[in-house]
Parts: structure tokens; sequence; C-alpha cells
């Protein structure tokens, strides 16, 4: 008689920024040298703040050239 284990194995992504897991991770693939194309995952909430700091600094940018500094 032989007996057996059968285990269900789940992959779990995290963000890699803060490390979340959960369902509001968008993955997408980002090109790291020597290693090619590989995926990514980030949480919304890193998103959408990394999207305001960027628009913050595109404010600041045009405000600096407005002024010629």
């Amino acid at each position: 008689m032989t007996t057996m284990t059968i285990t269900e194995t789940k992959e779990l992504q995290s963000c890699c920024e803060c490390g979340h897991t959960g369902t509001d991770l968008v993955g997408y693939f980002e090109y790291i040298g020597g290693q090619g194309y590989v995926p990514v995952f980030e949480c919304q909430g890193c998103i959408d703040a990394r999207l305001e700091a960027s628009r913050e600094a595109v404010e600041a940018l045009k405000l600096a050239m407005m002024l010629g500094e």
C-alpha cells in the first residue's frame, strides 16, 4: 500500500514597496539589467502615492521654470 500526501501550494505576491499582500496588487513587467523583464507587483495605494509625488514634482518644476530659476 502506498500513501501519498497531496498538498496544494498557493503562491502569494506582495507589493515591492510596502510588502502588502491582497487583491489590489497590480502586476507589470520592468526591465532589470542582466535579468531582462521581470514581474513586479505593487499595491494600488503605493501606485497612487508614487503618481501623486510625480505630479507634485512636475508642478514644482513648472513653477521653477516660470520664475526663471
